[in-house]
């Protein structure tokens, strides 16, 4: 793993309101981090990296994979939970126009968990 040296990181001075440091330096005393860890773990929960489309797609295969070997309630749950994420990153590429991405994302939000799908019992 290469190692990131302090030099070649993005700096970025920033005001916080009255309160808000504090705020940071407990939950990161809490969460045994430091200020700066606490700032980047919630930035990057708030705005995580970009998945791609080839990291979506061998999500869905694997859920596939699982599914046709066991053929459980849970899996077929979690396969359109994986097929729901696909549509949304795909709303998301940047290699979509945005009239494809919103086409998307809007198939996702009115097809969103196969509604119209009973899986059968286990």
């Amino acid at each position: 793993m290469k190692e990131t040296l302090a030099k070649d990181l993005d700096k970025f001075v920033l005001r916080l309101p009255d309160g808000l440091r504090d705020r940071i330096k407990a939950a990161a005393e809490m969460n045994n981090r430091s200020m700066n860890a606490e700032i980047v773990t919630t930035l990057e929960g708030a705005y995580p990296r970009p998945i791609s489309l080839e990291e979506v797609v061998a999500d869905v295969r694997t859920s596939i994979a699982m599914l046709k070997k066991f053929k459980g309630k849970t899996l077929l749950m979690s396969l359109a939970d994986d097929l729901d994420h696909l549509m949304l990153d795909i709303s998301r590429s940047a290699e979509m126009s945005p009239e494809e991405r919103e086409a998307a994302k809007e198939h996702a939000y009115n097809h969103g968990k196969f509604t119209r799908f009973v899986p059968p019992e286990d």
